[in-house]
């Protein structure tokens, strides 16, 4: 048994140093969340497009949502999750010129933004109130 120890260590010690923190983890899924919902909309290319996005963003709210609620838990000035949102920064902020500009893109095509806009007001409620916003800045 005690041959194996340094093993065992060794290896929980490269899982800790390859695994991302708390925080890390939080600011990787609102990036991905905002990714996620630039793929929807760049899925809408008609009016039967933008009913099915309609349902797609309604759900991303729902799990943006939770991650707001276990984002609640932290504090919002702790040092290590404004460590973490910096590094994802640049990231969001593409994400949110690329929802802005397929906002733009889709409010173009006929009959198409009010679905959206509908489940963009889904999305909202998910994530505790009209129109939301989690996630949305970086």
């Amino acid at each position: 048994m005690q041959r194996f120890l340094p093993i065992v260590v060794a290896m929980l010690g490269l899982c800790l140093v390859g695994c991302k923190s708390e925080s890390e983890a939080a600011a990787a899924n609102i990036a991905g969340k905002q990714q996620e919902m630039v793929k929807i909309l760049k899925g809408v290319t008609d009016k039967d497009s933008a009913v099915a996005a309609k349902g797609k963003l309604e759900a991303l709210g729902k799990e943006m949502g939770e991650l707001a609620a276990k984002l609640d838990k932290k504090k919002a000035n702790d040092a290590e999750m404004q460590k973490a949102m910096d590094k994802y920064k640049p990231e969001m902020e593409q994400a949110n010129k690329d929802i802005r500009a397929e906002m733009e893109r889709i409010a173009k095509i006929p009959g198409a933004m009010e679905p959206l806009m509908e489940g963009l007001m889904g999305m909202g409620a998910g994530l505790g109130g009209p129109g939301g916003g989690m996630g949305m800045r970086p």
